[in-house]
């Protein structure tokens, strides 16, 4: 066929700039965080723009930033793009792992001493034991205590375990420092009449609370009183007669004390 009219106009052709913009990597994360059970939860420590956090490694919808409840053991996986110059990357894995709190050390409480009589280290079963000196607060030492005898009263210490990172409660340790009895017996008078009464009682720095176990010779018998005394005690039998006295306090035992 042949083109009937006149010459054809054509225009000159038009530039088109495109850009093509690169994919940005997966953003720089961790793939495991760990947090220890009841530990505040932190911010993630995420290097990328223009985050978008998903629960799925392809497709899905963008959700919120992570917020993790560290109240309850548990292991959540998440997905993190960044988008730059509006092109999203691929995403990067997180797993984020709350670890359960280790049980309290096993301990023995309370642990009672003697005033004076020297003491050992205490003792907790457990992984990589921690001593405190209150129960809460300051810095732990691996180092176990050795509690001091020197003056009486209760002293508390405190010990955890820590496994996979994760410290435990602490677990109280009480040590009762106890003192350690002396004294003598007392007599109304120096002698006594073969079946008649004598007045004895005890004499020392220990309290009624502790407990007074008198022995007395063959022949003879407390007709009244207990404890330090005075107690009347009657003789039957003549010829020197000893009266032997021993006061335990919460177990700590002090010399006989004996009257001839």
């Amino acid at each position: 066929a042949a083109w009937v009219g006149g010459p054809i106009d054509t225009s000159a052709p038009a530039l088109v700039h495109i850009t093509v913009n690169p994919v940005p990597r997966s953003p720089i994360v961790s793939p495991v965080i760990t947090y220890c059970q009841g530990e505040p939860f932190d911010s993630i420590q995420v290097y990328g723009e223009n985050l978008k956090w998903y629960s799925v490694p392809e497709g899905g919808t963008a959700g919120p930033y992570p917020n993790v409840n560290t109240t309850e053991p548990g292991t959540q996986t998440y997905y993190v793009s960044q988008t730059v110059d509006g092109c999203e990357g691929p995403r990067a894995p997180l797993t984020l792992t709350v670890s359960p709190k280790p049980a309290p050390p096993q301990v023995t409480s309370p642990i009672g001493y003697c005033q004076g009589v020297p003491a050992t280290p205490l003792v907790a079963q457990g992984q990589n034991v921690r001593w405190y000196p209150t129960a809460s607060g300051g810095v732990g030492t691996p180092i176990a205590p050795t509690p001091s005898t020197g003056s009486q009263g209760s002293f508390t210490w405190y010990a955890t375990q820590t496994i996979a990172g994760c410290e435990s409660e602490r677990a109280p340790v009480v040590v009762n420092i106890s003192y350690l009895p002396n004294g003598l017996i007392t007599s109304s008078r120096p002698f006594v009449c073969q079946y008649d009464t004598l007045q004895i009682g005890y004499f020392g720095n220990a309290l009624p609370s502790a407990d007074y176990i008198w022995t007395l010779p063959e022949g003879a018998q407390i007709l009244s009183g207990s404890n330090q005394g005075p107690l009347v005690v009657k003789f039957d039998s003549f010829g020197t007669q000893r009266v032997r006295l021993t006061v335990d306090n919460a177990g700590c035992v002090g010399d006989e004390a004996f009257y001839d």
